[in-house]
C-alpha cells in the first residue's frame, strides 16, 4: 500500500468512528424492553424492585390463580430476569394495589419478606405476615409483626438492612381496630392509623419495637432510607385539621426524632390520597419524592438534604402536565435523582439535580390511571435504570419492565 491510500484509509477511519460516536452515545441512553414470562392461566401484579448493596437487583410480585395467592422473587442479571422462586403462597390474603408485599437483602442470600393476611371479615382487618431466608432458597414460617393482637389494619410497610439487621416500618391501626372499613375519616371522628417500626434479626427475630407518630394519614405508603446518620421513615401525617403534608423521623442514638413536615404544602384533605412519599439516600444526602394536591394544584416535587435529614432545602416541582403521583425515586450520586411517577396516562422520569436543575422527561410507558395498574417501581441495576409495572391491557394482569441505559 503506498503512502497515498494509507492516509487515505486512516481518514476514511477517523470520519467513520466520528458519525459512529454519537450512534453510541445514544444507544446508551435508550429505552430497552425487558421480557417477563407469564402463565395466561394466571395474573401478575404488585412488583417490588430493589438493588442490595452488593449490586444485585430483585424483584418480588404476587401471583394469582382462582383463589389462591403466591408471592415469588427473581434476580436481574445480563439484562434478563432469571428463574423466579417462591417466598410463601395462600388462599386468605389481603391484595391490595397499593400495600403490595416487598423483599429486602443486605448480601444476596440473607432476605427478608412479607405478605399481608385477612385477620377478620372487616374489610381492612389484615396482619403483616413476615418471613426470612439465610440461604436465598429455605424460608422461616411466617410470623406476625405486630402484636396487639387486634382484628385492624396494619399494612404499608418499608424496610432495609440495618446494622446486620432489618429495619421494617408501617402503618398500625390498633388504636381504631373495627373502625376501618373506610377510608374517609373526618377529623376528630375516630383514632387515628399509627406509625410503628422495629428490628429484625436475619433470623427474623424481633430485637426491638417503637411507636414513632400515633396519628398518620391512613393509607399512604411508608418510605425508609439509611444515610450516614442513621436511618430515617419519611411517610404522610394527618395533622388536627386533617393537614396531610409528608412528614420524617429520623433514628438518632437509638431514639427517633420528634417527627417534622419536610414541607409546608398545607394540604388538607378530609381522606387519605392512597399516594406516599419515597426517600433515597447518597451518604449523608438524602431526596424525598412527593404528590400533593394543595390548593386543588397536583404537584410532584422532590426535596433535598444534606444532612441526613435534619435540613432540607427548597423543593423542586417536576411534572408538566396534571400528575395522580405514584412516585419512586433513586440517587445516582450525592446530588442527583432520577424521580418517576404517572401523569397523562404515562409513566415519566426525570433526573434533577440538587441545584434545582433538571433534564427533559423521558416516558417509560403508556399505562392506564387506574387503581389495577398499581405503583410503577425504579430502581439502579447494574446494567442501568431497570422499572417495573403492572400492565393490564388484555384479559388478565401483567407484570413489564424496561431498562434505561444511561451513561
Amino acid at each position: 500500500m503506498n503512502k497515498t491510500n494509507f492516509t487515505s484509509l486512516i481518514l476514511l477511519l477517523i470520519t467513520f468512528i466520528s458519525c459512529s460516536s454519537p450512534d453510541q452515545t445514544k444507544q446508551q441512553s435508550m429505552l430497552l424492553d425487558v421480557p417477563f414470562e407469564t402463565d395466561s392461566t394466571k395474573t401478575y401484579g404488585e412488583p417490588y424492585l430493589m438493588t442490595s448493596a452488593t449490586g444485585q437487583t430483585y424483584m418480588s410480585w404476587i401471583e394469582r390463580e382462582g383463589n389462591n395467592a403466591e408471592l415469588r422473587y427473581t434476580y436481574f442479571d445480563e439484562e434478563k430476569w432469571k428463574s423466579p422462586q417462591s417466598i410463601a403462597s395462600g388462599n386468605n390474603w389481603f391484595i391490595n394495589w397499593a400495600d403490595y408485599p416487598q423483599i429486602a437483602s443486605k448480601d444476596g442470600k440473607s432476605m427478608l419478606s412479607f405478605f399481608l393476611q385477612k385477620s377478620g371479615s372487616s374489610t381492612y382487618a389484615y396482619d403483616i405476615q413476615y418471613l426470612s431466608t439465610l440461604d436465598g432458597k429455605n424460608w422461616t414460617a411466617p410470623k406476625t409483626l405486630h402484636d396487639d393482637g387486634l382484628q385492624a389494619e396494619h399494612g404499608f410497610v418499608s424496610m432495609l438492612p440495618y446494622d446486620g439487621n432489618y429495619l421494617i416500618s408501617w402503618l398500625d391501626g390498633r388504636n381504631s381496630a373495627g373502625q376501618m372499613d373506610h377510608h374517609n375519616h373526618q377529623s376528630g371522628s375516630m383514632a387515628a392509623m399509627t406509625l410503628r417500626a422495629a428490628i429484625l434479626s436475619p433470623e427474623g427475630e424481633k430485637l426491638q419495637e417503637w411507636e414513632i407518630d400515633n396519628r398518620t394519614c391512613d393509607c399512604c405508603q411508608t418510605s425508609v432510607a439509611l444515610t450516614n446518620n442513621g436511618p430515617v421513615v419519611v411517610y404522610r401525617d394527618r395533622g388536627i385539621t386533617e393537614t396531610r403534608d409528608i412528614a420524617i423521623s429520623r433514628l438518632i442514638h437509638g431514639k427517633w426524632t420528634t417527627p417534622k413536615i419536610i414541607f409546608l404544602d398545607n394540604w388538607q384533605i378530609k381522606g387519605c390520597p392512597v399516594n406516599g412519599p419515597r426517600a433515597a439516600s447518597k451518604n449523608n444526602s438524602l431526596a424525598v419524592a412527593w404528590f400533593s394536591a394543595a390548593k386543588g394544584l397536583p404537584e410532584v416535587k422532590v426535596i433535598f438534604s444534606r444532612d441526613g435529614g435534619e435540613n432540607f432545602e427548597n423543593p423542586i416541582k417536576i411534572n408538566a402536565a396534571p400528575s395522580i403521583g405514584r412516585v419512586d425515586i433513586v440517587m445516582i450520586d450525592e446530588s442527583t435523582a432520577y424521580i418517576s411517577w404517572m401523569e397523562n396516562g404515562e409513566i415519566k422520569a426525570k433526573k434533577v439535580h440538587q441545584n434545582g436543575t433538571s433534564e427533559e422527561a423521558i416516558t417509560i410507558a403508556k399505562t392506564t390511571e387506574e387503581r389495577s395498574s398499581g405503583f410503577p417501581q425504579m430502581t439502579i441495576a447494574k446494567e442501568g435504570l431497570l422499572f417495573a409495572w403492572t400492565d393490564t391491557e388484555g384479559k388478565s394482569t401483567s407484570i413489564k419492565s424496561k431498562l434505561l441505559k444511561t451513561q
